[in-house]
């Protein structure tokens, strides 16, 4: 929500606007009022190709780790933004990234716990299995559970 630089791509356009955008200097890491970015706005859409590309740019700009790691005012990550959204596609991406399973919002909770309490409890258990077992160890087999749209 908001009209930070690439959020209504993420949700409406085909990745080359999208990396265009990134190309013509847009900046990705520009908050909208609610301090979400642009990886948070994909996430909570499910997006898996404005993650992908969003995490490209990132990871070739030597920035992914803060990408990451980035929290809304809310403090939720994307990962948090995608469990609390029940998004599967995108949160098995940020995972595969080395997002942080255990990073906790501003009331406590995890990407797990949120998308527990939204009613996603597939997804909830495989990101609290990830949480319980280490991401080092886990993140490689919750690909193979994941069940993509």
């Amino acid at each position: 929500t908001g009209s930070h630089c690439g959020a209504s791509s993420c949700a409406q356009r085909p990745a080359r606007l999208l990396a265009t955008l990134l190309l013509h200097g847009a900046r990705f890491d520009v908050c909208d009022n609610d301090g979400a970015m642009p990886l948070h706005t994909a996430a909570t859409a499910d997006s898996g190709w404005c993650v992908t590309t969003l995490l490209h740019w990132a990871r070739k700009r030597g920035t992914l780790d803060a990408l990451l790691a980035a929290t809304t005012h809310q403090k939720r990550t994307a990962l948090a933004c995608a469990g609390a959204a029940g998004a599967e596609e995108a949160a098995r991406l940020l995972v595969e990234a080395g997002a942080d399973l255990s990073a906790v919002d501003s009331e406590g909770r995890t990407a797990g716990m949120l998308a527990r309490g939204n009613g996603f409890v597939p997804l909830a258990n495989l990101l609290i299995m990830g949480v319980r077992r280490g991401a080092g160890y886990v993140a490689p087999r919750l690909a193979s559970h994941w069940v993509l749209r």
